[in-house]
């Protein structure tokens, strides 16, 4: 192959071996005919069992150490490659690498514990956990920044070329999403830095169950939602397990309607378009309640 060849086909490769890359760390990665990078979303399952800590002497609890975590699901879990870790785990500020291979039938995972100078610490059973490849895990948050700004300007992004959704600073917790509407990271899941007026997207309204866009995001149309997709798209990252739940604000363009047939606790009507509502979620009911009806 001449130099002129190759030069043609670097790129190429360079994207395939992008794409195998993701593929191969275990992450559910989607591309785009416009996309130089893939996007891939962190998976979100649950603990299927408590996992212990040894005597960690910032909760008080001494329990025996583990190095054996059980899933709900093993989707995105995949073992080492020469003893590099293909990919990690993500549970209450811990995360773990993966140090062998899962068993589908007990749904177990070998994990290193307290992974990247992170604390290990006991969970319970039924916490939520973030699964994905080591390049989906930062230490800051976008653009380098530690500490949010005092500020509604937030670092640019690119929708179609992020690398993973939700940003997710594992050092802090605190989750970032890249807004189509503003193309800038903006907060997510576990993130109290708000930007007024931000919202992460628009979702079209559907006559059924409705995607959740993030903590912020706009509803148009005016079809009857019968309830919220929950561990999907903008809800990836959303902690329904915790206690006190958690809260997103839809701003309508349109004036829909919502029911009570599916996960939220009670009908209504957006009567009012610009006009937010807010929808928070109850652990014990496993509902969405909003905070007006009308």
């Amino acid at each position: 192959m001449n130099i002129k060849k190759l030069l043609l086909t670097l790129p190429l490769l360079l994207l395939c071996a992008s794409g195998a890359y993701a593929q191969g760390q275990g992450a559910v990665c989607q591309t785009t005919l416009t996309a130089t990078i893939p996007v891939c979303p962190l998976i979100e399952t649950t603990l299927g069992a408590a996992v212990g800590a040894g005597n960690t002497i910032s909760s008080g609890i001494n329990t025996a150490y583990q190095t054996t975590i059980t899933l709900a699901s093993l989707t995105g879990v995949v073992g080492p490659i020469q003893g590099t870790p293909q990919t990690l785990i993500y549970i209450d500020n811990e995360l773990m690498a993966v140090t062998g291979t899962p068993n589908t039938a007990l749904l177990t995972v070998p994990v290193q514990r307290g992974y990247q100078s992170t604390t290990a610490m006991p969970h319970v059973s039924g916490t939520m956990v973030l699964i994905g490849a080591p390049f989906q895990f930062y230490s800051s948050d976008p653009g380098g920044l530690a500490i949010p700004p005092v500020t509604s300007s937030y670092s640019a992004c690119n929708p179609l070329t992020i690398q993973s959704t939700p940003y997710l600073n594992y050092v802090t917790g605190r989750q970032w999403l890249c807004s189509s509407i503003t193309n800038t990271w903006v907060p997510g899941w576990n993130n109290a830095s708000f930007v007024d007026g931000i919202a992460v997207s628009v979702i079209a309204s559907v006559a059924g169950s409705t995607p959740i866009g993030g903590p912020v995001f706009e509803i148009s149309g005016t079809n009857a939602i019968t309830g919220f997709t929950m561990n999907a798209g903008g809800a990836i990252g959303f902690n329904g397990t915790a206690f006190g739940g958690g809260c997103f604000y839809v701003i309508p363009t349109g004036v829909f309607t919502w029911t009570a047939a599916g996960n939220i606790s009670v009908a209504g009507t957006t009567t009012v378009i610009t006009i937010p509502v807010t929808f928070c979620w109850n652990p014990t009911t496993l509902k969405w309640m909003p905070n007006r009806v009308s």
